[in-house]
């Protein structure tokens, strides 16, 4: 073996004795990673196909674990029918997401290309996922947010120190002492420590100010006329280093009645903050009893060894030599997923 190599794997075998498998685990909103880089990656490869997807994905999950150096990844995804729950209570959730437009670098013709090439893209990336050192988490009837909920708050991995990343404001609710959120596209790690000079409020303060705007992106209407500006007018409270509960808030604000405008629209609204309180959020995650343990269960199971040549053949046969992180895959590997599997076999060794 080369020197260099040796160095490498003393090295790697040094760090892994010092850590454990938990000790800082990355947890992926995999389908917001997956259409985000679908969406702003328009890259084509030697054959002339789109790969913007999957390129767009790696990039930006190998960005976040050369910044976030964890222990551990695990990638969500949303299960079949998972959304029933939340229209049942709105029909409306989510309709506006077969909306968006082509953009004029898109090098589609056509809204049905798009769509045809997001889910083969979807497919394949799924195919690539298989052979690292991660573990892909899909529960049926359950959105990857409820689960993504009950990996950092009810999961047997609740105890430690856990990052979700995310473009999913919503996410931000479940910051703690141990939870922190990592925009990929701010490049930004939110903490308990850091959020207010972010946000101005506290982490569970900010479920209640969502419940108040809604989520323009899961098409979830929010009280209109009502703000970051008029709320610290009219009720600084939630601007305090003091949490409250929705039902603390919408109990304070009943007593405040008449005394603004907004006030009255909220307490005129409450049903629709109650509403949106019941959609958004993910304090207590909404999965039944079945699928926690399957999920348990599924945690303890070994974690994927990462499987070099699958890989390198794979990157060959889809054209992706010539672009970016594809390059030279090997460099790749080595800088992004050698830590990763080394640890991951820790968990073969029990």
């Amino acid at each position: 073996m080369k020197k260099e190599y040796l160095d490498l794997l003393n090295q790697l075998v040094e760090e892994k004795d010092q850590e454990d498998i938990n000790d800082n685990i990355l947890i992926v909103d995999g389908l917001n990673n997956y259409l985000r880089g679908h969406f702003s990656t328009l890259m084509l490869n030697e054959n002339a196909e789109y790969v913007g997807g999957i390129t767009g994905f790696f990039l930006s999950l190998g960005y976040a674990i050369k910044v976030l150096n964890p222990t551990r990844v695990i990638i969500v995804f949303d299960g079949t029918n998972g959304s029933d729950f939340r229209k049942k209570l709105y029909p409306q959730y989510k309709a506006n997401r077969s909306e968006h437009k082509l953009s004029e670098k898109s090098p589609f013709k056509t809204l049905a290309e798009d769509q045809q090439a997001m889910k083969f893209q979807l497919m394949k990336l799924m195919q690539y996922l298989s052979f690292f050192p991660v573990q892909i988490l899909i529960s049926n009837n359950n959105e990857a947010d409820d689960v993504i909920s009950f990996l950092v708050k009810e999961s047997i991995l609740k105890n430690n120190k856990m990052t979700i990343m995310s473009t999913d404001c919503d996410f931000l609710q479940l910051i703690d002492e141990n939870i922190s959120v990592w925009s990929p596209t701010k490049k930004i790690e939110y903490t308990n420590n850091n959020f207010k000079e972010f946000y101005d409020l506290t982490p569970k303060n900010y479920l209640i100010f969502k419940c108040l705007i809604g989520d323009r992106s899961d098409n979830i209407e929010g009280i209109k006329g009502v703000g970051l500006k008029t709320l610290k007018k009219y009720y600084l409270k939630l601007f305090e280093n003091e949490s409250l509960t929705p039902s603390e808030f919408i109990n304070d604000l009943e007593k405040l009645e008449n005394q603004g405008k907004v006030i009255d629209k909220i307490i005129l609204e409450k049903e629709k903050f109650l509403l949106n309180l019941q959609l958004i959020q993910l304090i207590k995650s909404n999965l039944d009893k079945n699928s926690k343990i399957i999920i348990n269960n599924y945690l303890e199971k070994p974690i994927p060894r990462l499987l070099k040549h699958k890989i390198l053949k794979l990157i060959m046969d889809d054209y992706l030599n010539s672009i970016s992180i594809f390059k030279n895959p090997e460099v790749w590997l080595k800088q992004v997923w050698y830590r990763l599997d080394f640890l991951a076999e820790q968990t073969h060794d029990k």
